[in-house]
């Protein structure tokens, strides 16, 4: 299996909620931020809550001077999440502080578009190899093998259906042609890039639950060592 032609640190997640700061800090790490200066224990500070959401990782690159364009299906917190266990008990303490950051990011200069991105366009722009693409996708569907048959989807449909959705960020590293799939460095999981077709990252980053929210972060750019907070100060109240 051909690898990416740029490599990337994996970093570990600490806890079941740290999963998007620990991709935030191998984005970091890869771009030329020092471990010591870009540790878990340092992007904490840039999120009041355990409840991380995109736009927090948005506004952590950001201090680091970090270019990127972040795309989301919904500019805020979507209502409709309350039916979802995932949410349910954070997201009310979330709603206001999440829908702040999502107001002020104009005046703070941060690339928000409210769009989707289609399969053939996220492959397309991961076939130069330079970007990290870092995804909301449902931890549930990413690792899940395509149904070979009626039956077999009709198992995968009532396996959802039994795990639902469950939040988790991983960052794409490349693209493979020839294989149909990308290059995923998991926090959850080993650190040796992890292979995913196609067809199961569509369905992960697409499900209900995500927004597809995805970061869009050119290689070839300089951040800042030392990171700045550029967090509205209303925000710090979960």
């Amino acid at each position: 299996m051909r690898l990416p032609v740029r490599r990337v640190q994996h970093v570990q997640q600490a806890f079941n909620w740290d999963c998007g700061l620990a991709c935030t800090e191998m984005v970091l790490r890869a771009l030329g931020v020092s471990k010591a200066d870009c540790s878990l224990e340092k992007l904490q500070k840039f999120v009041p809550s355990t409840s991380v959401w995109t736009i927090d990782l948005a506004y952590a690159l950001a201090g680091f001077g970090i270019k990127f364009r972040f795309l989301t299906t919904t500019l805020g917190v979507d209502p409709t999440y309350e039916s979802e266990p995932f949410y349910r008990t954070t997201l009310d303490s979330d709603m206001l502080r999440v829908n702040k950051l999502f107001a002020e990011a104009g005046r703070r200069n941060l690339s928000i578009e409210r769009r989707s991105i289609t399969s053939e366009a996220l492959k397309e722009l991961m076939r130069p190899n330079d970007h990290l693409v870092m995804a909301l996708v449902d931890k549930s569907q990413l690792y899940r093998a395509p149904p070979v048959s009626f039956s077999g989807m009709v198992e995968s449909c009532i396996a959802h259906c039994c795990t639902g959705y469950v939040g988790h960020y991983v960052l794409i590293t490349g693209y493979n042609t020839d294989q149909k799939g990308y290059y995923v460095m998991d926090p959850a999981k080993t650190p040796e890039p992890l292979f995913v077709s196609c067809e199961a990252l569509d369905v992960a980053r697409k499900t209900h639950g995500t927004d597809e929210d995805l970061l869009l972060i050119p290689w070839d750019q300089q951040p800042k060592q030392i990171a700045t907070s550029n967090i509205p100060r209303a925000s710090a109240a979960a």
